[in-house]
């Protein structure tokens, strides 16, 4: 499964982090999993449960977040992990992300980010 979303943003002005489901809900974003500096498209590559938004003071607060689920491919969608598995799930979640940026002669794929340790 390799799903691509684009999210598009003005540098220096927003950026794109990926934190728990914790974090998410109480718009924390003092200690991110990944963060991303610049727009373009983000390929998941494995389903599940993603939490996205911005660290920039207030943004979060705004309503600039949002949680993407990626059902697997020709399958029901599994239940939603348990309160307990929810951080375990979010390391997973980082370790499956890569961005791709846009370029003007084609696409330059980046490695992951470090993910740090929960």
């Amino acid at each position: 499964m390799m799903t691509s979303e684009a999210f598009n943003f003005a540098v220096g002005e927003q950026d794109l982090a990926l934190v728990t489901k914790e974090d998410f809900d109480a718009c924390n974003t003092a200690d991110p999993l990944l963060v991303f500096q610049q727009p373009g498209d983000y390929i998941f590559q494995s389903e599940g449960m993603y939490y996205l938004t911005c660290t920039f003071a207030g943004h979060c607060a705004k309503g600039q977040k949002i949680a993407l689920y990626f059902a697997p491919s020709g399958g029901s969608p599994s239940p939603s992990p348990a309160a307990g598995q929810s951080q375990s799930q979010s390391a997973d979640d980082a370790a499956a992300v890569k961005f791709v940026s846009k370029k003007e002669y084609g696409f330059k794929k980046l490695m992951p980010g470090t993910m740090k340790s929960l």
